[in-house]
């Protein structure tokens, strides 16, 4: 073993044996967390870019960094002492988020019931235009319907038994009128990937939103995101939002919506992560629910807004 190497592994020893929560803001060691603490984590971070902004007090600032201290603060990237600038792109964004009108006009974030909506939804909406997705899931309530259930009450085993029952993807991708795939590029159809990551879900006996939020999904998001497709990982992210955790969907639209308020090249400039935690910033500043902000933005976009 070399240096580097038993340094790095001298590293994990003490991250381990060390108190969870000094690591939680610290990127390098996310691997620690389950991603219920990871969305704290975010939320944390949003609050400490929220505390520089101007305006805000230096005693704040400093009383703030003390209560996060055990949490690994000092590894949040962000300016300390009297006379801080505020974060110039956290600034810009809530400039234009004010663009979005009043909170309490915002649409209400999406979401279902039942897990099967929320798999459909979760996994067809990335990179389409929503009103498919709509579609999609008025197609499978009528397909439940028909056969004799309440798509708001069905499940992933409900979801595959509906797909076997008229004769697998193809068939499901014809009954929900859409062929589209994960990718133009050697991508399955979007209905084969519902079945494959419905199948992740209930090998896991995970049947409902409750189950799927009280459960650690740490082990859940590797079977997920090896579904083809699935790789980013902002399905799964997505799913757990439609379930009812709070959080940021950090795709193409919430990411052309930053790079545009923060003067980003495009929205390739503008990392997930950085997303992510910058809505959750523009949220905590505004008291709001980040899902409600990610959703009034998504709209925002969807309409013609960026």
């Amino acid at each position: 073993m070399d240096a580097h190497a038993a340094a790095c592994f001298l590293d994990l020893v003490v991250s381990l044996t060390a108190a969870p929560a000094a690591h939680l803001l610290d990127p390098s060691y996310a691997f620690l967390f389950s991603d219920a603490e990871l969305a704290f984590g975010h939320a944390l971070r949003g609050t400490v870019s929220v505390a520089h902004a101007a305006g805000v007090p230096a005693e704040v600032r400093s009383a703030l960094h003390d209560a996060l201290a055990p949490f690994g603060v000092g590894a949040v990237d962000v300016p300390t002492g009297d006379g801080v600038a505020p974060d110039p792109r956290l600034t810009a964004l809530l400039e234009d988020v004010e663009r979005l009108g009043p909170p309490e006009t915002w649409p209400a974030p999406d979401g279902y019931p039942g897990l099967a909506l929320c798999v459909l939804d979760a996994v067809w909406s990335i990179g389409v235009r929503y009103e498919g997705v709509v579609n999609v899931v008025g197609r499978y309530r009528a397909l439940a319907a028909g056969q004799g259930r309440d798509a708001d009450q069905d499940g992933p085993a409900e979801l595959l038994a509906s797909a076997a029952a008229i004769g697998g993807p193809e068939a499901l991708a014809e009954a929900l009128g859409n062929r589209q795939r994960t990718s133009t590029r050697s991508g399955i159809l979007k209905a084969e990937a519902v079945l494959l990551t419905a199948r992740v879900l209930a090998d896991a006996e995970v049947q409902s939103t409750a189950a799927l939020l009280a459960l650690s999904p740490k082990a859940l998001r590797a079977d997920f995101v090896a579904v083809r497709g699935q790789g980013s990982g902002l399905s799964f992210d997505y799913l757990l939002m439609l379930a009812g955790r709070p959080g940021v969907k950090s795709d193409r639209m919430i990411r052309r919506f930053v790079a545009r308020a923060t003067g980003a090249e495009s929205a390739d400039a503008v990392t997930v992560s950085d997303a992510r935690d910058l809505v959750t910033g523009a949220a905590a500043a505004l008291g709001v629910d980040a899902h409600r902000l990610d959703s009034a933005i998504w709209t925002s976009m969807a309409r013609g807004g960026g």
